[in-house]
């Protein structure tokens, strides 16, 4: 607590403390070192120990832990709860402990700043002798830390700003410069080419005439290829194929036939699954049963998707099951039946209105499979 800044705190001697172990002008604390986690009557001790002082910041230290219960009671009436190790270190448990610490941390880091930036020769011994031994020894530590970084910085700033020393020509072997050999040109080479090839008269041989975009010159006597290496090449020559610059059509990924059954399956069972459980439903005869009558639709609709392998409409039969599922839902519920005829009309008119036209719905798409229907059914998409 003192090195956390209160520093008068004194711990009171041994006996009946009233629920505190450390006391302080804006502070009290207490010490508990037992198995089992802490708990509210504890915390709710200290908390009475503070009177009326309620300037005064509470702090509670425990080797153990703390129970849900004293968490919350302290976390309303500002209680810091720590949790100390036999060596001495300390861990702040909610939020009014953290900023303590982080209080603390904030107060040292600001005067060792003070410290750093102090001039040497504003040190006097008598400054030295009036300064606590502790935080002394602290600003002299850190400063020869931050001393030691900046030293280290310059040295390697000056390192890599130096320039390297150029080879003196004494200690360098001269280099024997050597010609490079010059490659004749290709007027040279053909010069030389006729200059030492023998004058004898060659014999001609009529070259065949290939259709080319630019002649070429021809340096030397033209060598005929033979029939035999002419069919070689071509048979050594890959096909060319045409080059088509359109890409290749992708074919578009249809839907499975019956997802739109596997959709409205797994919706009208999430329904089925938390509409019994509401407290505005009361099941009937119980909420078991109302479940399993309201999964009926549900299940049918999952096997009808997954087995399914027809790509007619859907709309006709999903929404008229969606409509006979509303009265089956209303039918589960005890709390509609309740009252007189009067009572019950209001109800039961838009549920047998639900039912007249889920009827219908299946009928026509009852009709459009069989083709009797005058608009026929166009197929999922």
């Amino acid at each position: 607590m003192r090195y956390w800044g209160f520093a008068d705190a004194r711990a009171t001697p041994g006996g009946s403390d009233g629920g505190v172990d450390v006391r302080s002008a804006r502070a009290l604390g207490q010490v508990k070192y037992q198995a089992k986690a802490v708990g509210r009557p504890e915390v709710q001790l200290l908390f009475g120990a503070r009177g009326r002082h309620l300037d005064r910041q509470l702090l509670f230290f425990t080797g153990s832990s703390y129970a849900k219960t004293a968490l919350q009671y302290a976390l309303d009436n500002g209680i810091a709860l720590f949790v100390y190790d036999l060596d001495g270190s300390m861990t702040a448990v909610n939020a009014p402990a953290r900023r303590i610490t982080e209080a603390a941390r904030a107060a040292e880091d600001a005067r060792a700043a003070a410290a750093v930036r102090t001039p040497e020769r504003d040190r006097t011994p008598e400054r030295d002798r009036t300064a606590e031994p502790g935080r002394a020894a602290e600003a002299l530590r850190v400063e020869a830390l931050r001393r030691f970084a900046a030293a280290a910085r310059v040295a390697a700033t000056d390192r890599r700003a130096a320039p390297e020393p150029a080879p003196s020509a004494a200690a360098t072997p001269a280099r024997i410069q050597t010609p490079a050999p010059r490659t004749p040109t290709r007027a040279q080479a053909t010069a030389r080419v006729r200059t030492s090839a023998p004058r004898t008269p060659a014999p001609r041989t009529p070259a065949p005439r290939t259709p080319s975009r630019a002649p070429a010159r021809a340096v030397g006597p033209v060598a005929t290829p033979s029939p035999v290496r002419l069919q070689k090449a071509a048979a050594q020559a890959p096909l060319s194929r045409p080059r088509s610059h359109a890409p290749a059509a992708v074919p578009p990924k249809e839907p499975r036939p019956g997802t739109a059954h596997v959709v409205l399956g797994l919706v009208l069972g999430v329904i089925a699954l938390a509409l019994p459980g509401s407290e505005s439903f009361t099941a009937r005869p119980n909420r078991a049963v109302a479940t399993a009558v309201l999964l009926v639709i549900p299940c049918a609709l999952l096997v009808r998707g997954f087995t399914t392998k027809s790509r007619r409409s859907f709309w006709p039969t999903g929404l008229g099951l969606f409509l006979l599922y509303l009265p089956l839902a209303w039918a589960t519920n005890a709390q509609l039946w309740q009252g007189d005829a009067s009572d019950l009309f209001l109800p039961t008119t838009p549920a047998a209105l639900c039912v007249l036209t889920a009827v219908l719905l299946l009928r026509r798409n009852g009709w459009s499979r069989h083709g009797k229907s005058p608009h026929p059914s166009t197929p999922e998409s």
